[in-house]
C-alpha cells in the first residue's frame, strides 16, 4: 500500500456517482506538510503547504499548484512566514479561498495573504480590523465576504463580516445563546460556516 501519494478522482453526479478518472500526486517534499483543503479551478488544483524547522518557531507557507490534466506538479510558490509565537488562533485547513483569480489565505497570526493565480505571484498581505475585547475563534471565507466567529470577553459570540479589498469590518451580528450550546451536543466552534445558498438572506440580516 502506497502512503506517499494522494489521489484525485472525478465523480459524475448527474445520476449515480461514477468514478471517471484519477491521478496520483507524488510526495512534494517531506519537510513540507499539506495544511489545507484543495481548490480546483480550470484543471489546476491549489493547496497550501506549511513548514516549521525542527527546534524553530519560524513558520513558512507556500502555494502548491498541481496540473490535474497533465498529472504533474506545476509549481510551488512561497507565500509568507511568521513566528509560531504570534499564533492567535489555531491554523485550519479551510482558511483559503479563490475569488476573481486571487487566492486568499488566512493565517494563524490573523493576516490575509494574497496570491495571484494568473501571474503565480504573491500580492502582499493585510490584517483584518478587529475590535478590542474580541477573540477570533474561527474563520470562513466565501464568495462575498470574509467571516469571523468572534467571542467577546463576556463570553458571547458574534459573527463579523470583512472586506476582501481592505480588511475592514463591515458589520457584526451577535449570536445569542451560542455560548450555552457550544461544546455540548457535538457542536463546536470549528463547525462554523456560512451557507452560500442563503448568503443573500444573511447579507440582508447584516445590513439591517
Amino acid at each position: 500500500m502506497e502512503t506517499d501519494k494522494s489521489t484525485f478522482h472525478e465523480l459524475n453526479l448527474n445520476n449515480k456517482p461514477t468514478l471517471q478518472n484519477g491521478g496520483n500526486v507524488k510526495l512534494i517534499n517531506e519537510d513540507w506538510e499539506v495544511y489545507s483543503n484543495i481548490i480546483i479551478k480550470n484543471k489546476l488544483a491549489y493547496f497550501i503547504l506549511y513548514h516549521t524547522p525542527e527546534g524553530s518557531n519560524d513558520v513558512s507557507f507556500k502555494v502548491a499548484v498541481f496540473d490535474v490534466k497533465k498529472n504533474k506538479l506545476k509549481g510551488e510558490y512561497l507565500l509568507g512566514s511568521y513566528k509560531s509565537d504570534d499564533q492567535l488562533i489555531p491554523p485550519n485547513e479551510k482558511h483559503f479561498y479563490i475569488k476573481n483569480d486571487i487566492l486568499y489565505h488566512f493565517t494563524a497570526n490573523s493576516k490575509i495573504y494574497k496570491f495571484n493565480i494568473k501571474t503565480m505571484k504573491p500580492e502582499g498581505h493585510f490584517s483584518l480590523e478587529q475590535r478590542k475585547g474580541t477573540e477570533v475563534k474561527f474563520v470562513y471565507l466565501n464568495s462575498d465576504h470574509i467571516y469571523l466567529l468572534n467571542r467577546k470577553k463576556s463570553g458571547a459570540y458574534e459573527i463579523s463580516s470583512y472586506s476582501y479589498h481592505t480588511g475592514k469590518r463591515l458589520s457584526s451580528l451577535e449570536i445569542r445563546g451560542l455560548d450555552k450550546i457550544l461544546d455540548k451536543n457535538h457542536v463546536f466552534e470549528y463547525d462554523f460556516f456560512m451557507l452560500e445558498q442563503n448568503r443573500n438572506d444573511v447579507i440582508n440580516i447584516f445590513n439591517k
